[in-house]
């Protein structure tokens, strides 16, 4: 394995990629004194580094106006979201400077959010921060409605689970392949029952109304929560009888978190769809932040040989599938029974691969496994 530790680290190198980490911080949002009585809502922020991702739903109150951060001690404004509310609905992304972000982690229980509207300018409803565990963030990175290569029709249904004695809510940000992102194309809320889940059968067109389409899903509550797809090649209407039903992969929601640097897919396999025979492989990757990161994807034979490599940038946001060799352009055999790819990129994104029959269209999902 001599030539694969030698390219890795020659990947590492070149890259000296950074380890940023996303935190989370959320708040529970109520009227209290002063606000709106009947006004519920939570917000749930993300931050890595200093890109600020942020997510806030208000119920009950009148049409919001705007949403910042305050100081508790002396009741000053340490950051304004710039929040554009649709609905009771607002998420964006922002950058702040270097000594908020970490005065912001260090000590969250020593600021509130507030949400202001027209008959409550001082806030309708606000709610201390504080620090959360890994599961108020969740990604999914790739959910579809969508034909594929050799007749395939892929369809995504959604789980989320409550595993609390409370109702809560979920947003759900959708992030279309080949769009240029800011922020969620599209938003929707879920209601999750207490103790129980929610299930949603082609999430892309029931949240978003979207079609023909794939993209990245974040899932954000300010309650723990969990949640899983179903990616299928539905062939249920098939008019050949032997080929009728559903041939699907179950894809686990990460933690934010989870998005890393560097990591390797084992058990590759690739022969182009037209052979109707075997197997052929696809790399997807989604970056969960609002800024571009820098990749190298490297595929090796099952020795350890190099068959070639390539860098690339993905955009804010940015996600996409693509076939691996045509993602790896420089290999120049390209039906190759057994191998493995690698990645390294500039900060934490979440990379897989898809490897599917050529001859049914099910495929196996293949999440990246860290590097040691």
């Amino acid at each position: 394995m001599r030539k694969l530790a030698i390219l890795v680290a020659g990947v590492m190198l070149a890259l000296t990629p950074a380890l940023a980490v996303a935190q989370s911080l959320t708040a529970s949002l109520a009227g209290g004194p002063g606000g709106d009585p009947d006004g519920t809502g939570f917000a749930v922020l993300s931050m890595m580094g200093t890109s600020l991702d942020y997510t806030i739903l208000v119920q009950h109150i009148g049409s919001p106006t705007g949403a910042r951060i305050y100081r508790s001690a002396n009741d000053t404004v340490a950051l304004d979201l710039q929040a554009n509310f649709i609905g009771g609905l607002a998420t964006g992304n922002l950058t702040v400077d270097a000594g908020t972000a970490a005065a912001l982690l260090a000590n969250p229980a020593g600021y509130h959010l507030r949400v202001s509207n027209g008959e409550f300018p001082n806030g309708a409803v606000r709610g201390p921060l504080a620090a959360t565990g890994a599961q108020h963030v969740v990604v999914i990175p790739v959910i579809a409605k969508l034909a594929g290569q050799a007749d395939t029709n892929f369809v995504s249904d959604l789980t989320i689970g409550n595993p609390s004695s409370s109702e809560i809510q979920v947003s759900a940000e959708w992030y279309p392949t080949g769009a240029t992102l800011t922020g969620p194309a599209r938003t929707a809320s879920v209601s999750v029952p207490a103790n129980g889940q929610m299930y949603v059968a082609d999430a892309v067109g029931a949240l978003f109304a979207a079609g023909n389409t794939r993209g990245g899903l974040i899932l954000r509550s300010a309650a723990a929560f969990s949640a899983q797809v179903r990616t299928y090649n539905d062939q249920r209407a098939n008019p050949n009888p032997d080929r009728q039903g559903t041939y699907g992969q179950f894809v686990t929601g990460l933690a934010v978190g989870e998005a890393a640097t560097a990591g390797v897919m084992y058990g590759l396999s690739q022969r182009p769809a037209a052979d109707a025979r075997d197997f052929r492989t696809n790399i997807g990757w989604f970056n969960p932040t609002g800024a571009a990161v820098p990749v190298t994807f490297a595929a090796f034979k099952a020795d350890g040989t190099a068959l070639g490599q390539v860098s690339i940038t993905v955009p804010a946001y940015g996600n996409d599938i693509r076939s691996v060799f045509d993602l790896i352009n420089t290999v120049t055999d390209r039906v190759q029974p057994d191998f493995f790819v690698t990645y390294q990129a500039g900060a934490g994104i979440f990379v897989f691969a898809t490897v599917n029959d050529n001859r049914t269209g099910d495929g196996i999902h293949i999440a990246s496994k860290g590097v040691m």
